[in-house]
């Protein structure tokens, strides 16, 4: 997911890795069917970086926010060793943010307040934040 959240690659391959096992695999499968997900931000969104603002004790945090018309996708991710809390303010979406926005992680987990979400996030783990205007859904 790396590759594609941060580094904007457009594809993904693997030959030659024989070292790899079964849960290595299992690892590779769960993230492409996250990058399945999120195909639509990575082929026809941005990214737009300038639409959060990350909050964190350690400096190994980092965050990359795509657009996709009135849809983002949040990625934080912590690629230190030791375990993490990291603030992300969602920047454009007051006034009225928890009437106007929903907001979940990638695995559905409602979040509370789309505009100030506060995450724990384990060592070398990401954590994929997905925000909708929902004013206009009918």
């Amino acid at each position: 997911m790396h590759l594609f959240a941060f580094c904007e690659a457009q594809g993904f391959g693997i030959w030659g890795f024989w070292e790899l096992d079964g849960c290595d695999f299992s690892e590779i499968s769960r993230a492409m069917q996250d990058v399945a997900k999120l195909e639509d931000f990575f082929i026809s969104g941005r990214r737009v970086d300038a639409l959060h603002r990350l909050s964190s004790s350690s400096k190994d945090v980092y965050a990359s926010t795509w657009l996709l018309g009135s849809k983002r996708a949040v990625f934080i991710e912590n690629r230190g060793k030791k375990s993490v809390q990291a603030q992300v303010t969602i920047l454009g979406v007051q006034p009225a943010a928890k009437t106007r926005f929903s907001a979940t992680l990638i695995d559905g987990t409602v979040l509370e307040d789309p505009a100030h979400i506060e995450l724990d996030l384990p060592a070398a783990s990401m954590k994929i934040i997905l925000i909708e205007d929902i004013s206009f859904k009918k």
